[in-house]
């Protein structure tokens, strides 16, 4: 790869995607903790002064990833809405498994988002927390308008807390789809074993009586 000095858009937007896949095929690869400016540089055969005329720490560069994933998820969204695909779904039940399923095809991007706001955030300039901040309302924004139009939802209102329930939830449920041998090991040693099964069904029908709710108040 080489790090010639990026002098237009075009060519700086191809550094920092070399950048993100890099650091992403370490995250798949290696314990978020273990990741460095020095490994990210490494594998890109560069300077870690290279990377530092994008970033500033590690953090901003999982931060990145995350507004141009969450960015690339709602359009998705969005996509399928405009197709027609959500006029299949009829009830609070539907939409909620389609909603898992939805974040399931963006999984590492959701497991990712856990480390937002205990993790990424504390690591990162005010500039880079204002982008993510700001990439998560329009996202919040344009799923809302669309979201509205579903039948599903009793109300502007309804959507809104839903949206941002939504990232409370995945914090609590999908880590659970995520677990190492070691803590399934554990689990299993103390009786409490893990079904994936249970845990899908268990959210979808968490978001489904979320939803239901706003029709008995």
């Amino acid at each position: 790869m080489s790090w010639e000095r990026a002098r237009t858009d075009e060519q700086k937007e191809v550094r920092i995607r070399e950048i993100l896949e890099t650091t992403l095929n370490l995250y798949k690869s290696i314990d978020y903790d273990k990741i460095t400016f020095a490994l990210i540089a490494k594998e890109n055969n560069s300077a870690r002064s290279n990377i530092y005329k994008y970033f500033e720490t590690k953090e901003e560069i999982f931060m990145e990833y995350l507004s141009r994933e969450i960015a690339s998820w709602s359009t998705s969204v969005c996509e399928d809405y405009n197709s027609g695909k959500m006029n299949e779904i009829k009830n609070s039940l539907e939409f909620a498994r389609y909603w898992f399923e939805k974040f399931m095809t963006y999984r590492t991007m959701v497991e990712i988002l856990n480390l937002l706001y205990t993790t990424l955030e504390k690591n990162v300039s005010l500039e880079a927390l204002r982008k993510i901040k700001r990439s998560l309302f329009k996202v919040i924004s344009e799923l809302r308008g669309v979201l509205i139009h579903t039948g599903v939802f009793q109300g502007s209102q309804a959507v809104q807390d839903f949206l941002e329930a939504t990232l409370s939830f995945n914090m609590g449920f999908f880590p659970l789809l995520n677990m190492t041998e070691k803590q399934k090991e554990a689990m299993l040693l103390e009786n409490l074993p893990i079904d994936e099964s249970r845990v899908e069904n268990l959210y979808i029908r968490t978001l489904s009586s979320f939803i239901d709710s706003y029709r008995q108040s």
